[in-house]
């Protein structure tokens, strides 16, 4: 799985003012590498990731998923099956069990619920999750203990794309650099294609290949 990103652009506009948030970035994201994208506020990385997501369509160029535009795609399947977007604060359902929210992503393909739940617990334990945890709720655990679910549930969509949005942002030091080795291995031994937004450079410093945005574009 790869990302390419040609010549593109993101504007937001109002009545009041329009913003050039992304600038004729163009980029190759390629499987098997964990790539980091830094930069202060308001330099455009988040939202350079929401159009990598299929989250916001560019104003302007392409974004293409192993080649197909996006635009031209099912955006809504491809993010239930491709491409998963780990967020600071876990995103997780607060009346699901670890389990359950483990095994979402393929209950609503209606896949059978005890595949999808071997499945999960597959992915929980590849990410360090012990199996008395897995019937407890999101706020039983530690937030080092959520984002490890979030990525296992990423991983339970079949997804081979990870954009990870200030992924250590809510966690110490430890948790991060346990998340971070996290995201290293799927790169590097599933070949998953894995892009973290951060403005830690400790963070940035384990990437394959760190780019950094200023004012919409990269430098």
């Amino acid at each position: 799985m790869e990302i390419q990103l040609s010549d593109v652009c993101y504007e937001y506009r109002n009545k009041f003012r329009r913003v050039n948030a992304v600038q004729n970035v163009s980029c190759l994201f390629e499987a098997g590498t964990l790539y980091a994208v830094m930069g202060t506020s308001g330099s455009g990385k988040s939202t350079l990731l929401s159009m990598m997501a299929g989250l916001r369509l560019p104003t302007s160029g392409q974004v293409a998923i192993d080649g197909e535009p996006l635009d031209t795609l099912d955006r809504c399947k491809l993010r239930r099956e491709r491409i998963a977007v780990i967020y600071q604060d876990f995103n997780l359902f607060p009346l699901l069990t670890v389990l359950e929210n483990t095994a979402y992503p393929l209950l609503i393909q209606k896949r059978d619920k005890r595949a999808a739940e071997a499945a999960a617990k597959e992915n929980l334990a590849s990410v360090g999750i012990r199996p008395d945890m897995q019937h407890r709720f999101p706020n039983m655990l530690s937030g080092g203990e959520q984002q490890r679910v979030a990525i296992a549930r990423a991983l339970t969509s079949g997804s081979t794309i990870l954009l990870a949005d200030e992924p250590t942002g809510n966690l110490d030091s430890e948790n991060g650099k346990n998340i971070v080795a996290i995201l290293k291995r799927l790169a590097h031994e599933e070949n998953c294609c894995v892009v973290i937004v951060t403005h830690d450079v400790s963070v940035a410093d384990e990437a394959d290949v760190r780019l950094t945005m200023q004012d919409g574009r990269i430098l």
